[in-house]
């Protein structure tokens, strides 16, 4: 089965349906946002991208996150320069950032134009990490036989011929009887 992106509801500020899109992709292309992971952001934190709120279709719209950080100090780090602001609308106009990338990557622990963010007087939120930890991939026969291994889902994705969307399709657990252009896919650590 082929893979198909998640749905997203773009709402107003008051939590109102207003368009539905077949993924967070295509509502980047319709209202001129820049990265999908924009949306992926609003939907986990409650942040407003591009003056709306996001949901998937299928889950509830998260709290609205309270922007009423605007005039408070704070900080802002570049590599190992650290820099006080009187504001987040101070620290706008100074480093030409918009206000809610501060405050997004305040609220997210993320970096906005290379600096990091955090409010005065309180603690810095960890860098957000992806997991780089790299399984191997197998093929097997129907006898649980390895055929061929790969370091990684890219690398197999890659072999095959499709987008490692679908590797992971059908690596994970819950599709048991899934398979990928006719093979049969494990992580090596769980054969």
């Amino acid at each position: 089965m082929a893979y198909s992106p998640a749905k997203v509801v773009m709402c107003s500020k008051r939590g109102l349906d207003i368009a539905t899109f077949k993924s967070a992709k295509e509502a980047c292309k319709k209202k001129g946002i820049s990265s999908p992971s924009n949306i992926y952001k609003a939907i986990k934190y409650g942040l407003i991208v591009k003056g709306y709120r996001w949901r998937f279709i299928d889950q509830p719209l998260m709290d609205l996150v309270s922007y009423d950080m605007k005039n408070k100090p704070i900080v802002a780090i570049k590599e190992d320069i650290r820099k006080e602001y009187e504001s987040i609308v101070k620290a706008s106009k100074e480093l030409g950032i918009s206000i809610s990338h501060i405050e997004q990557a305040i609220i997210t622990g993320g970096i906005a134009k290379g600096y990091r963010f955090f409010i005065l007087g309180e603690k810095e939120k960890e860098i957000p990490r992806r997991n780089s930890r790299k399984k191997e991939v197998v093929i097997l026969d129907e006898d649980n036989n390895v055929l061929i291994s790969f370091n990684s889902v890219n690398e197999a994705s890659t072999y095959l011929g499709v987008i490692p969307s679908a590797v992971y399709y059908a690596l994970n657990k819950k599709n048991k009887n899934a398979r990928c252009k006719g093979k049969i896919l494990r992580y090596k650590e769980d054969i």
